[in-house]
């Protein structure tokens, strides 16, 4: 947290809060054109490095803990830089290389010398800074051969950064895929992302356009990345947000977000049968489509900061996303229904508190309750007319109509132990949820008032590492008892469970319990260099090759059936001279009787390139589990998962578990007879 208390005045108002700066050791140096940040802090969680190099963004780069200490490796080019460190939340500049204006960050210049990047005078410059437009570029160029047919997905990104000392800005533009022509050379190139930073001393103002942002600090997650990956759900990519130091170590972080595009879909259709048989009683129906057209959000966090100390309060609101028709309909003279039609929006409000006392340094206790709820709230009416077609549509000729229903409540309470000692780190937690759905029937099929759902959820994490190896191994036991509640209701998407709507987390895994009461997931993780492995991978170099184990199980109920099992073993070998060679395999298998699927499926993926600091070329055979996110705009491990997540279709049910499964193996299958051949190249400039 930024800001600096008095002591003697937070000893008045707390006597119990004792402040502790973070002790560390930090350094940097080159290797092989790769740049290597350490930072030793034996007590910290998580360190992520942060600088103009990556958007001052604390979500990309985090590093790799090896006992006490933290490193990465990063591809820079020769230039001048600015970087910080955040400890566990807290921005800190490099404690062995402290800058002349702490809100500067750490001076890093790295020069080019005989063909090799190395390290430059590191002597500050107390002087304003220039004002500067520096251009740069890259370059993607994937060329792939599948079933005899080629195919090219061509990027090329311009990026124009801009810092002074009250702003730092950033431009990207991007060509599209579709539009490059070689004779004569042509390519549509589109806006596609921005930001501008404005500061005031501690006080940070941003408006961005289609990039990431901060993330919130509250244990529900409510604020996180603006977008994610092939998913938009929650935050949208346009808007505005403030970081704004107050008083006592407070903070007060606000946000508003709106839609990028409000492209509409065919009207909203409710069938004639629904009002088939009705006696004079009103009927109302109530259908919408799942979408953020022209909606937008809202939110704000005040933080507190004490050393040993933290809470927050969040809150934040959905406003009218999910478009929607609603049909009061009552029955007239003879076999004549009468109707009134609705244009609706619907309304997410969701507040939340949280605390986090640390003790002794070793032992965090944290907590937090949360309450929400939302409504159907009507835009325009038509008039009531007889109804005498198959269907009803939304009214062209409508007036204003005032008139909102609640269909949802919902409360949570989150609370954990985590505990860290040197090389370990041990967590338990726990999590309740309710959800009740009100008078409100949620679709033209679906009328269920009054119902609850309760979800619990807890689980257990724990993590071990030693010089160059990590483990990391997770156990999570969910209870669910949907009771009466909507079908469309489910603890994993976001449709109507609006904790979830800044991330869906419907994972290959979750799919396989789409449709189970109870369910425990076991999870392991192994990370190392090549040092562990038999001599016959080659002497082990200053940044030895990396391996990858993970192994992952899901079984019905506390592990009495095995419904879904998952190996994968990636290897990363370094080469002289900067060649590299990689494997990365994958064996997945369910044996699950609702699904009717007991079948195992293989993937596997090789390749070998060459990479410095400006380019990276490579031949690879298979689909590469590492592909460009289009949000952060950085590689991710994601390509599998978002292969895989094909299988999930618009208007997803609890009842659509079987269909569920079957387009899940068909992707399996898929990923299993891909013969892909992968020539990639990555330029920068």
């Amino acid at each position: 947290m930024t800001g600096v208390c008095d002591k003697t005045l937070v000893a008045v108002l707390l006597t119990s809060v004792l402040l502790r700066p973070i002790a560390a050791d930090g350094a940097v140096r080159v290797a092989e054109d790769e740049v290597i940040f350490t930072l030793t802090v034996p007590d910290a969680k998580e360190v992520f490095l942060v600088g103009d190099f990556n958007n001052w963004n604390p979500t990309i780069e985090k590093m790799d803990r090896i006992n006490g200490t933290f490193e990465i490796y990063l591809f820079m080019l020769a230039g001048t830089y600015r970087y910080k460190f955040v400890v566990d939340g807290e921005w800190i500049s490099d404690p062995d290389n402290p800058p002349a204006v702490p809100a500067d960050g750490s001076l890093l210049v790295l020069e080019e010398r005989a063909g090799m990047l190395a390290l430059g005078s590191a002597e500050e410059v107390t002087e304003e800074k220039v004002v500067l437009l520096e251009p740069s570029g890259r370059y993607s160029g994937p060329f792939t051969l599948e079933d005899n047919k080629t195919s090219s997905n061509q990027a090329l990104d311009f990026f124009f950064d801009h810092g002074s000392k009250w702003a730092d800005a950033r431009v990207n533009f991007k060509t599209t895929d579709d539009t490059w022509d070689l004779s004569p050379l042509t390519a549509t190139i589109d806006f596609d992302r921005g930001y501008l930073d404005l500061k005031f001393g501690d006080r940070i103002f941003k408006a961005f356009e289609n990039d990431t942002l901060w993330t919130s600090s509250d244990p529900f997650s409510m604020f996180g990345r603006v977008g994610v990956f092939d998913y938009n759900a929650g935050y949208e990519r346009r808007g505005v947000s403030f970081e704004l130091p107050l008083v006592l170590n407070l903070e007060l972080n606000g946000l508003y977000a709106d839609k990028i595009d409000g492209r509409l879909g065919p009207p909203l259709k409710i069938g004639a049968d629904v009002f088939t048989g009705m006696a004079g009683a009103d009927t109302v129906v109530y259908e919408r489509r799942y979408t953020y057209e022209d909606a937008d959000t809202w939110g704000f966090e005040l933080l507190g900061d004490f050393g040993s100390v933290g809470f927050g309060y969040t809150k934040r609101e959905n406003r009218g996303f999910n478009p929607g028709l609603l049909v009061d309909a009552f029955a007239g003279a003879g076999d004549d229904v009468s109707a009134a039609t609705f244009t609706t929006r619907e309304f997410f409000d969701a507040d939340a508190l949280w605390f986090r006392w640390r003790v002794w340094r070793t032992l965090d206790l944290t907590g937090g309750y949360g309450w929400g709820e939302a409504d159907v709230r009507t835009q325009d009416q038509s008039g009531i007319s007889p109804l005498t077609v198959p269907w009803l549509t939304i009214g062209q000729d409508t007036r204003p109509a005032d008139w909102r229903a609640r269909f949802q409540k919902s409360k949570r309470a989150d609370g954990a132990v985590e505990y860290q000692f040197e090389t370990s780190r041990v967590k338990v937690w726990y999590q309740w949820n309710q959800y009740a759905f009100d008078a409100m029937p949620l679709s033209a099929n679906v009328s269920t008032p009054g119902s609850t759902a309760k979800i619990q959820h807890m689980g257990g994490q724990a993590e071990y590492g030693a010089d160059g190896w990590s483990v990391l191994g997770g156990l999570r036991y969910l209870d669910q008892d949907y009771g009466n509640t909507p079908a469309e209701f489910d603890y994993f998407t976001p449709e109507r469970n609006f904790w979830l709507d800044y991330l869906d987390k419907l994972t290959v895994e979750n799919m396989v319990v789409f449709d189970l009461a109870r369910s425990t997931q076991f999870s392991l993780l192994y990370k190392g260099n090549e040092s562990v492995l038999p001599e016959f991978f080659g002497a082990v170099r200053e940044r030895p090759g990396v391996i990858l184990l993970a192994f992952g199980l899901t079984t019905n109920g506390f592990f009495k059936t095995i419904e879904h099992g998952m190996v994968r073993l990636g290897i990363e070998h370094t080469l002289p001279k900067r060649f590299y060679a990689q494997w990365d395999s994958r064996l997945a298998w369910y044996n699950k009787s609702s699904w009717q699927l007991d079948a195992t499926y293989f993937s596997t993926y090789l390749e070998a390139g060459y990479r410095n600091s400006w380019s990276e070329i490579s031949l690879g055979f298979g689909l590469d589990p590492n592909v460009l996110d289009p949000v952060p705009n950085v590689y991710a491990d994601i390509g599998r998962e978002t292969y895989l997540r094909r299988a999930l279709f618009e208007g997803l049910t609890r009842e659509d578990s079987a269909l569920l499964g079957t387009r899940l193996a068909e992707q399996e299958q898929r990923l299993e007879d891909l013969r892909v051949l992968k020539l990639e190249v990555i330029l920068f400039f």
